[in-house]
């Protein structure tokens, strides 16, 4: 992958943002038979260290993760601060919020996609890794979620 702008092919993850995480999390799982997966909440400012647009943000998130065989479904429930979560779900309702890919060397993902036109909306971090998500939409027509763990 040498010419390659992202540096990855290794899918993790479809996420989407909705406005009641028990709801689409139960809808989903009836879908394809298997459990509810549990709710989580996405860590305090102190452990996340979540920027939103370049700037410290106090955004937290409720969180269900369904893992079928090949990928993971994320739902993603934000709450009232300032957030590309948030924002995605005042213009958009309940919809797909981004396409998730595993990374290395998050730092110089950014700054390829950077190269390419594409910025760096949100990120954060979080136990065991740190995530991105880059303002692909116009390019790609869906958001990225760019995920590193260690």
């Amino acid at each position: 992958m040498k010419d390659a702008v992202l540096k990855t092919n290794r899918v993790l993850q479809i996420a989407f943002v909705v406005s009641d995480v028990e709801k689409a999390a139960e809808k989903y799982a009836r879908l394809f038979g298997v459990e509810t997966p549990p709710v989580t909440v996405s860590g305090p400012y102190e452990s996340a260290r979540t920027e939103y647009l370049g700037k410290p943000s106090m955004a937290r998130c409720r969180m269900a993760f369904l893992d079928l065989d090949n990928i993971q479904f994320e739902f993603i429930e934000p709450d009232g601060y300032e957030s590309d979560w948030k924002k995605s779900l005042e213009e958009n309702g309940d919809s797909l919020h981004h396409i998730a890919f595993e990374v290395k060397g998050m730092q110089e993902q950014i700054d390829s996609l950077a190269q390419d036109g594409i910025g760096c909306l949100q990120r954060g971090e979080y136990p065991g890794g740190r995530y991105a998500f880059v303002d692909t939409g116009e390019k790609y027509m869906v958001k990225f979620e760019l995920l590193e763990n260690d």
